[in-house]
């Protein structure tokens, strides 16, 4: 009998073992619930290329995850760039992806960050991820925008009245070669007809940049000639940058717009290089603001 009550006393404790089990795993499955609830804020849900999203983490109640824990941002499919601003750790992730330390967060309740999708030739979803894993707990959030192409960008009056001064140009060279092929006699006419059907040169299409940069700075991302867009991140109390271009052909034609005014958070500087013949390609710098004075 005595070993009987023994057994029973045995089976009440394992109960209130697995009862005490049962009751921690929900108050840690609240606290994981309490701490992905509003990780992330802001974002868009559309913009147009060229534009960029800027979004907020939220640390609140970053006790909850531990004295050690680490927050990591990542975009799908990767960006032009990604841009920690306003923590100890600010920096920028071409890869699209960037992860900040907690002893950068000290003091820290929030930090934004934005994501730069670059040019797109068609239209893409693009999904930010936010993850903080800590040695107690952790947390997760994410959200989702859509970039739309932008439309092509007509080409201005002056390149308009330039292709219609080559045209006139080429139109009267042609008239003129028929003229002289008439009076210099049937062989000469044979020749000058040969002469006229063939393509007449209008100047050369090279409308590439040899060279780009920022006086002071240096881009995320190494120049090259093929690639039409940049970033670049400055100083809070930078308001002008001195940009350098220079095109490969020494025809071609370059014109900066927009780095005499860049004191707002995010601005865009164009520059447009017109070849010979007219074609224009245009380049495009990002400019943000953080770095430390």
């Amino acid at each position: 009998m005595k070993q009987q009550n023994q057994e029973k006393y045995r089976l009440k404790g394992k109960i209130k073992i697995l009862l005490l089990a049962a009751c921690m795993a929900v108050m840690v499955t609240t606290v994981f619930a309490s701490a992905e609830g509003g990780l992330v804020t802001g974002g868009a849900s559309s913009i147009t290329s060229g534009d960029n999203v800027s979004f907020t983490v939220n640390l609140e109640n970053k006790e909850e995850y531990g004295t050690e824990f680490t927050v990591s941002i990542s975009v799908s499919p990767s960006p032009e760039s990604v841009t920690i601003e306003n923590v100890n750790a600010s920096g920028n992730a071409v890869s699209g992806s960037i992860t900040v330390k907690s002893a950068d967060l000290d003091g820290v309740t929030s930090f934004s960050g934005r994501v730069y999708p670059g040019d797109v030739t068609e239209e893409t979803t693009y999904t930010v991820s936010v993850s903080i894993a800590g040695d107690v707990s952790g947390a997760s959030d994410s959200f989702s925008f859509t970039v739309e192409p932008e439309e092509e960008e007509t080409e201005s009056a002056d390149t308009e009245k330039t292709k219609a001064s080559d045209e006139m140009a080429n139109k009267g060279k042609k008239q003129s070669s028929a003229a002289i092929g008439s009076a210099a006699g049937s062989t000469a006419g044979a020749s000058a007809s040969s002469s006229s059907s063939s393509v007449t040169y209008n100047g050369s299409a090279d409308n590439y940049l040899q060279d780009l940069s920022v006086s002071g700075y240096e881009f995320t991302q190494k120049f090259n000639k093929t690639r039409d867009t940049y970033f670049v991140n400055v100083k809070n109390s930078v308001t002008a940058l001195d940009v350098c271009a220079t095109a490969c052909d020494s025809s071609a034609t370059v014109r900066i717009t927009g780095e005499d005014d860049v004191a707002e958070d995010m601005s865009k500087i164009m520059i447009s290089v017109t070849a010979d013949n007219g074609d224009v390609r245009t380049y495009r710098i990002y400019v943000t603001h953080g770095l430390e004075e």
